[in-house]
């Protein structure tokens, strides 16, 4: 489902609007060298994404240092808020809580409530579904 909605796979009788913007929270990220605040121009992005990373306990001494010297669940967190941060209109992410700890869980589901994105998702714990989507489709 999510590659068809990511435009990966094409599918019969769907269709998208020409200028739907999606982005993605890949189960591998996509930064992995660098500094996280390089990617985004000053400006409202940048400002939300710093926001997120304090929302997901991010802090800006965390952001002063190179991706490459994050731990696994740093690089998670701030490829999360990278998606939460950019100006879309759907955010599609694959498992989003694999390998991250009860804490984490929570912290998205109050960024999720705070920003309201509209997002997609598949995810393996019931708990986070009930307690952020609108729609849930079992599989």
């Amino acid at each position: 489902m999510l590659k068809i909605l990511g435009k990966y796979i094409t599918a019969e009788n769907i269709t998208f609007h020409e200028n739907l913007s999606i982005t993605e929270i890949f189960q591998e990220p996509v930064w992995t060298s660098g500094f996280a605040k390089d990617f985004f121009m000053d400006g409202p992005g940048l400002e939300k994404f710093k926001n997120l990373c304090e929302c997901l306990d991010i802090d800006a001494e965390t952001l002063k240092r190179p991706i490459e010297t994050f731990s696994s669940g740093e690089v998670k967190k701030i490829e999360t808020a990278r998606a939460l941060a950019l100006d879309n209109q759907l955010i599609l992410m694959d498992e989003p809580l694999n390998y991250m700890d009860v804490y984490f869980r929570e912290q998205l589901e109050k960024a999720i409530l705070t920003y309201q994105p509209t997002i997609v998702f598949v995810e393996h714990d019931e708990r986070f579904g009930y307690n952020v989507a609108t729609k849930i489709i079992d599989l």
